[in-house]
């Protein structure tokens, strides 16, 4: 199945030419943030390709910031790192025109492979890049889950994306030194104009929120754990349980809460947690095959979809596509080694949808 996966994706992507961009280059070699110290991009001509740059860089000292330790790996669950590193593409005038960031899930592989560098080796990360982009400029974060994330006593503030079940969503929330958690977010079909909100605490790398709506009416319910920049757990409505898994989102704005009186929210809400919650926190990441089906399945839709705009010469659909290949790729790559797990419903929705992919090649291969 896999061999039938990647002849299905490079017949859709030979239906377009490849097309390169000119070079750009980094405004500094410096990179901001805590890993400045460690870490340097390569100064030299980057070409893009497919709307595509892989940025070299260099480690310049051992080790990471506190608290880390020797021995530790790259991941997003307590006792491992999580370095990384965002991107903001510039025109000639040092206008920002896009960024983007590595992903601690999708990014994963290059992320250890920078993270294993010795001083003065060089590995590459792979960022989205507008056609426009003429410089750009390197940003970093890092953390030490379990120590300075998980139980984090003091406060901090984060952006998130992901989905709750198969609805793409964009989040902020804000923790305080005591555990109070206040935020928003916004399904991302509709847009930053339809704000719901949430309210609720922190204890331990455990968060429990309240949803309301703008006028004080609590419609739901986020109960999920907090780890390495990840906020997974089951969401709870009138309308069903839902699984969510959100990441950090160097590229997102933060949502502008001043205007919002959270406490007239009324939040009833449990701190109280059972073995039974701790394990439905735990099946909700890569176990969860009808959640990695249903995400696997909207890659696949959104790339044919960009596929045939970009055939058509458009331009935005010439930039966004090669990403969505990567990722319906990644996805593919997951679901095949998790064949032997799935049910016989599991395993009919996946041939299906590569039977989608089939067909959406055979038909463009007409034109």
């Amino acid at each position: 199945m896999k061999k039938i996966n990647v002849f299905l994706f490079a017949v859709l992507a030979l239906l377009l030419t490849a097309c390169s961009g000119s070079g750009l280059k980094p405004v500094s070699e410096k990179i901001q943030g805590p890993l400045s110290e460690y870490f340097e991009v390569v100064t030299r001509d980057y070409k893009v390709k497919d709307g595509k740059v892989s940025i070299e860089i260099k480690r310049i000292k051992d080790g990471f910031p506190e608290p880390w330790e020797k021995g530790m790996e790259v991941g997003y669950g307590d006792g491992t790192i999580t370095p990384l590193f965002s991107v903001e593409f510039q025109d000639g005038d040092g206008n920002a025109v896009g960024k983007d960031a590595a992903d601690i899930i999708y990014d994963i592989e290059e992320l250890k492979a920078i993270a294993a560098l010795n001083t003065d080796e060089s590995a590459s990360i792979t960022f989205d890049c507008p056609k426009d982009a003429k410089q750009f400029k390197v940003n970093s974060t890092f953390k030490v889950n379990g120590k300075n994330d998980s139980d984090q006593a003091g406060a901090f503030s984060t952006n998130l994306s992901g989905k709750i079940g198969a609805y793409a969503i964009q989040m902020t929330l804000n923790v305080e030194a005591d555990g109070e958690v206040t935020g928003a977010y916004y399904y991302k079909k509709k847009g930053p104009g339809a704000l719901l909100y949430v309210k609720g605490t922190k204890r331990g790398n455990k968060i429990t929120l309240s949803e309301f709506t703008k006028d004080g009416e609590q419609t739901g319910t986020y109960r999920g754990t907090y780890s390495g920049g990840v906020y997974k757990g089951h969401f709870s409505t009138n309308s069903g349980e839902y699984s969510f898994l959100l990441t950090e989102d160097e590229t997102m704005e933060t949502l502008d809460l001043s205007a919002m009186d959270f406490d007239s929210f009324a939040a009833a809400l449990s701190d109280e947690y059972t073995e039974d919650d701790e394990s439905t926190y735990q099946s909700a990441g890569s176990e969860d095959w009808d959640d990695l089906l249903q995400s696997y399945e909207q890659y696949v839709n959104k790339y044919i979809a960009y596929l045939k705009k970009a055939t058509k010469g458009d331009a935005t659909a010439l930039a966004e596509y090669p990403g969505l290949m990567k990722k319906a790729q990644e996805f593919a790559e997951k679901l095949d080694a998790a064949r032997d797990e799935m049910s016989a419903s599991q395993l009919a929705r996946y041939t299906k949808i590569n039977m989608k992919m089939l067909k959406a090649a055979e038909e463009m291969s007409r034109h």
